[in-house]
């Protein structure tokens, strides 16, 4: 209460004409900004344009370029067969103990002090460096 004479509150106004609660833009009016133009379809089908609820990203990215092989890695023979590999999974979730700890475990195994023999390149791997064909190194 304000007292004896007091002007009576001020009551805002909530149909978005004056400046109240209701009104988010203050003084300037009910009027919206136009909308942006629609940006035109690019003419070249994309990949998921069939499927309703998955959205493919067909940019190339630089992170994953690194993590991709050129050629096949050596024990392999296939590309079939490299990925065949690599979708088992491997590590102790998905594997009993003893076989996770074989994929972990190097393949040449020596003593601390052992003496390594150097290795030597073979006959066969010096002429194919030689005719430009891979390197191949015997032990």
């Amino acid at each position: 209460w304000a007292g004896m004479g007091a002007p009576p509150p001020r009551v805002p106004r909530v149909n978005g004409k004056g400046k109240g609660k209701g009104n988010k833009r203050g003084r300037q009016g009910s009027k919206l900004p136009p909308p942006p133009p629609k940006k035109e379809e690019p003419s070249v089908a994309r990949r998921d344009k069939d499927m309703p609820l998955v959205i493919l990203n067909e940019k190339r990215v630089k992170a994953a370029a690194k993590l991709k092989v050129s050629e096949v890695p050596y024990p392999f023979t296939s590309i079939e067969q490299y990925e065949r590999s690599l979708a088992v999974p491997a590590g102790k979730e998905w594997n009993a103990i003893s076989a996770a700890r074989g994929f972990a475990r190097p393949e040449i195994l020596t003593r601390a002090g052992q003496v390594i023999a150097p290795i030597k390149q073979s006959e066969a791997s010096k002429t194919k460096a030689k005719t430009g064909g891979g390197k191949r190194w015997e032990q």
